[in-house]
């Protein structure tokens, strides 16, 4: 497995950014695992629909995804840790 870096690609280009999510890291097997990931750590947040805080299942495309390391041997797979600028 590896580790990720998912970040949100022009944030600033928002007029108000605070109450949301600018990026995550995570640990998954691929890049479209890592992609697949919501920063909130709950995956079925993408279904219930939180776009006001991350960017919509139509939006992925707009994220950009790094490959920043390899994980240890027994390290789960979800976010480790999410960057969210509250107001």
């Amino acid at each position: 497995m590896f580790i990720y870096k998912v970040e949100r690609k022009h944030l600033e280009a928002y007029d108000d950014y605070y109450d949301q999510y600018s990026g995550f890291i995570c640990i998954g097997e691929n890049k479209k695992e890592a992609l697949d990931t919501h920063p909130s750590g709950y995956n079925s947040d993408w279904s219930e629909g939180h776009p006001y805080t991350w960017v919509t299942v139509s939006q992925k495309d707009t994220l950009e995804v790094s490959c920043i390391g390899k994980a240890n041997k027994g390290q789960k797979k979800g976010v480790v840790l999410a960057s969210f600028h509250a107001a």
